[in-house]
């Protein structure tokens, strides 16, 4: 942060922030052991995003395809920041008809990536052709539901409402 230009008190203040930094996993009535996380941010705070956003900050002049995944896999390794390959894809996106050759073999470390066609990120199913039919397929199907029934759907071209029973 100080190569940043942040105040040192400024600095000081996250560092008492995130040292020590407790957690634990809630899964519905059961919760995790605390764990004391040695590095990372706190996942769920606000400050979360800044910090990480901070923590990634030079990563991004390292991103150009194959020749800087070395770059980016090695970096994950000092920062005690490994990727999970396995949760790794590489995806082409083209609005053509036929997608062009998407099958170079790229690589973290020693690990192919997989190619996929669609992916799901943060919440949104996410196509090569660049549709979103997987998204609102998905979509439909939650709100159908039994849990949700009852919520109301807007049709977003006609502005019509729709009741789900």
């Amino acid at each position: 942060m100080s190569a940043y230009g942040f105040l040192d008190r400024l600095v000081q203040f996250f560092k008492l922030y995130l040292m020590n930094c407790q957690q634990f996993v809630v899964f519905g009535t059961s919760r995790s052991r605390i764990y004391v996380a040695g590095s990372g941010v706190p996942q769920g705070s606000s400050l979360g995003p800044f910090l990480f956003n901070l923590f990634v900050n030079d990563i991004g002049r390292h991103l150009f395809l194959q020749e800087n995944l070395n770059t980016l896999h090695s970096w994950s390794l000092t920062n005690c920041l490994p990727l999970n390959v396995s949760k790794c894809k590489v995806m082409c996106y083209s609005r053509y008809r036929s997608i062009p050759d998407c099958t170079f073999p790229y690589l973290a470390g020693n690990s192919e990536l997989n190619w996929v066609e669609s992916t799901v990120h943060l919440g949104i199913a996410f196509q090569s052709d660049l549709r979103f039919s997987n998204h609102i397929d998905s979509a439909v199907v939650q709100c159908s539901d039994e849990k949700y029934h009852g919520v109301r759907l807007y049709d977003l071209e006609s502005f019509s409402q729709n009741s789900i029973y």
